[in-house]
């Protein structure tokens, strides 16, 4: 971890999991711009000592990429007078990848194959992709900062940020790189909360805690298992933001034009 991860992290106070994913520098030399993109957790748990920080980031957009249940189960606590837009894919249901591997996790081994398994399926699965199409619709228009988040940032909201940063030519090093910070940004405590959370609603079987952290953590073969997938059936992660989430040349201009300084 360097200087400039730590500075990526401000506390949200209430909100896990949350940083600035610009900085990072392209293929072409230029870096994408810092404080237009945000990522986080769920902000149900957002705390009024956030409210003014909140504020500071000036969000035009918030692109939340959770199902309608469980928008349902955690509504954002938005603090009087927000005045993003919010987006979302509508309410379909859905669960939360983390859940599904929760419930049949067994060793580590075991729990890191199901979340592997999970993320194949991410790129292609019918209630995501749509709230993919999207996240990338609003970078390429949105008048300001965005704030991106699924329930605890670290899974679909990673494959979000990591499909943009491949698009924006960030080297794969600095895509995994990013990725992983969220290992450093889930603490011991949120990751305690989540597994009381997880037991609570029936989600969680007792297991050893190492399988717990393969399941609240990520990990590089969870991402390439996803790019594994993508270039498979496309060819290339290019083809797939293409054929699948719509960037075209000039959706990918426009995001160029808003983020790389």
């Amino acid at each position: 971890m360097t200087d400039d991860d730590d500075q990526r992290r401000e506390p949200l106070p209430g909100v896990a999991n949350f940083r600035d994913y610009g900085g990072y520098a392209t293929a072409s030399g230029a870096r994408i711009r810092r404080g237009l993109l945000y990522r986080s957790g769920h902000l149900g748990e957002l705390q009024a000592q956030g409210h003014g920080r909140l504020a500071a980031l000036d969000l035009a957009g918030v692109i939340d990429l959770r199902h309608g249940s469980e928008r349902t189960a955690s509504p954002s606590a938005w603090p009087i007078g927000f005045a993003a837009t919010i987006l979302h894919a509508g309410d379909a249901g859905g669960q939360t990848p983390h859940l599904v591997a929760a419930r049949s996790a067994g060793t580590p081994d075991e729990a890191r194959a199901r979340m592997a398994a999970i993320y194949a399926k991410l790129p292609f699965t019918p209630t995501f992709v749509p709230a993919l199409q999207i996240y990338f619709k609003a970078l390429a228009s949105l008048s300001g900062p965005s704030l991106v988040h699924c329930m605890a940032g670290k899974d679909r909201t990673g494959l979000a940020v990591a499909l943009l940063h491949s698009l924006m030519g960030v080297h794969p090093d600095d895509v995994v790189g990013e990725y992983l910070l969220t290992n450093d940004a889930l603490t011991a405590q949120a990751l305690n909360g989540s597994v009381a959370k997880l037991r609570k609603a029936g989600s969680a079987p007792v297991m050893a805690p190492e399988t717990l952290q393969v399941i609240l953590s990520v990990e590089p073969a969870y991402l390439h298992a996803a790019w594994r997938v993508i270039v498979e059936r496309h060819g290339s992660i290019s083809r797939y933001l293409r054929d699948v989430l719509e960037v075209g040349d000039e959706r990918r201009a426009a995001i160029e034009r808003r983020l790389i300084g």
